[in-house]
């Protein structure tokens, strides 16, 4: 890959190796600063898809589910964006046939209407190479108190086609208002991410629902996000709670070093470890 020019600071002097105590307040910058800067061709696209991909499947992953939010860049539209990443993970896919890997486009709790309508179009234009769903993230400050409300004609049409539905679920103290809850929830979410900041009443309502809870043990405990380390992460409340499902997930390898396997590491200093690790082949 030939070197390009960018006044950006070297990353690995801004984000070193073992560093991982990135928080919401430093994490959101940096991403939007690097990662929207430094992966702006076809070639930058495919290489980091490529990177993310094998090492999941050194990790013995069998089953992926990648996230990005389409976006347009100067050398690409958001379109060719999203084609590039899935004619990627194609490739790759024919070369390592024990890994499967499907998209999920996100939505942006700082986008417009309007791009969250464009998203939805190309995740529906889009779904017989590989998109399998639509997510709500971004920074937990972003449209307080409910005001993700823009956002539900899109996510209910997009149920209404029958997308999957998962989003980033009371991340942050911000983004835990009971209006904000009220209205993911009327979106008929099959999964939710992070699950933190919620209220008795809400997590009696997951529960009921019986939806998969999507947990980030390595990603909250390095940032911050909960107290206690992994010994008092959810998780340990969550694993006694009958009606939801949980599945053990990485949040943003590149910046934090996680894999699959740190996260079930973390998981095993709350369960006995053959309730992780005996997971029955496919």
């Amino acid at each position: 890959m030939e070197t390009g020019n960018t006044d950006l600071e070297d990353p690995l002097i801004v984000m070193p190796e073992g560093k991982h105590d990135y928080n919401l307040q430093t994490f959101f910058p940096l991403f939007s600063s690097y990662i929207y800067n430094l992966i702006t061709d076809e070639e930058s696209v495919r290489d980091t898809t490529k990177s993310v991909l094998t090492d999941f499947l050194k990790d013995g992953v069998c089953y992926l589910e990648l996230r990005t939010t389409p976006r347009a860049t100067p050398q690409l539209s958001a379109e060719q964006y999203i084609s590039t990443l899935l004619d990627t993970i194609s490739s790759f896919e024919s070369q390592n046939p024990q890994l499967h890997t499907r998209l999920i486009l996100a939505v942006d709790r700082r986008h417009t209407p309007e791009q969250a309508a464009s998203t939805l179009e190309l995740a529906l234009t889009y779904r017989e190479q590989g998109v399998v769903g639509l997510d709500l993230c971004g920074d937990p400050t972003a449209r307080p108190a409910g005001e993700i409300s823009v956002f539900t004609p899109t996510f209910l049409e997009a149920k209404r086609k029958g997308l999957g539905i998962t989003v980033h679920f009371a991340e942050a103290e911000a983004s835990g208002s009971k209006e904000e809850l009220n209205t993911l929830l009327s979106w008929e979410p099959g999964r939710l991410g992070h699950v933190i900041w919620e209220d008795e009443e809400t997590k009696k309502e997951i529960a009921k629902r019986g939806l998969c809870l999507e947990l980030c043990l390595s990603c909250n405990v390095r940032a911050g996000m909960v107290l206690g380390g992994f010994e008092g992460h959810h998780f340990g409340h969550w694993r006694g709670v009958n009606g939801p499902k949980i599945s053990l997930s990485t949040d943003d390898v590149g910046m934090r070093r996680e894999v699959d396997i740190e996260a079930k590491s973390g998981a095993s200093r709350v369960l006995p470890s053959h309730y992780i690790w005996n997971v029955p082949a496919h």
